[in-house]
């Protein structure tokens, strides 16, 4: 039996019918500073982003290319256009690597297994 080995490959996608290889988004040298008390409910939490979070990669973003699915026959994109999200997946913002972290580092599951998540001490979901 042939030995495969486990090197893990990385994920790619596919646009315009041709493949490419995603690369993460390169970490900083160092690490990003730790967000002020403002975003925290408690010190716990804070102490959860510093353990945890900090440092974590985040993804690079991803989003559609509309004029790719028009005039082919995709029922995926027709249903984003019918329920009025083909502006939203296509949109191309800046984010805050920071609040995305603290964002992530803030939720819980409830009792009930809502998502639920604080920021600035608010109440999100």
């Amino acid at each position: 039996m042939a030995d495969r080995g486990t090197k893990k490959q990385k994920a790619s996608s596919s646009v315009g019918g041709r493949r490419r290889r995603r690369s993460p988004t390169p970490s900083p040298s160092s690490s990003p500073p730790t967000p002020t008390n403002d975003l925290f409910s408690s010190d716990e939490q804070q102490e959860k982003y510093a353990q945890h979070f900090v440092n974590r990669e985040i993804l690079e973003s991803k989003y559609l290319e509309d004029e790719y699915f028009q005039g082919k026959n995709f029922q995926f994109y027709d249903i984003l256009h019918e329920a009025g999200l083909t502006e939203f997946v296509c949109l191309r913002r800046h984010y805050h690597p920071q609040l995305v972290r603290v964002f992530y580092s803030n939720m819980s599951i409830s009792d009930t297994g809502l998502f639920e998540a604080r920021l600035e001490g608010s109440k999100l979901g």
